[in-house]
């Protein structure tokens, strides 16, 4: 929205001299190209999230298996 919102204010002027309908025109491709730019964002947001989760199941099983060998080590040093 703000992105929208400061390129329609930078546009203001060229907008005054078009017709109703160019004007509109214009606007929604403005609209269009901001509601792109959020899209392509959330889509980055959910490869890195989709990337640290993938990487963190990877690590959190590692660590597991090696808390069993620990536990399995100390039983078996203990008796």
């Amino acid at each position: 929205a703000k992105v929208q919102g400061r390129a329609l204010e930078a546009l203001r002027e060229g907008l005054a001299k078009l017709e109703k309908a160019q004007q509109r025109a214009v606007e929604q491709v403005v609209t269009d190209a901001s509601r792109a730019r959020e899209v392509r964002a959330a889509l980055w947001t959910y490869g890195v999230r989709r990337a640290f989760f993938v990487l963190h199941i990877g690590l959190v099983a590692m660590l597991m298996a090696l808390v069993a060998v620990h536990v399995v080590a100390v039983l078996f040093f203990w008796a």
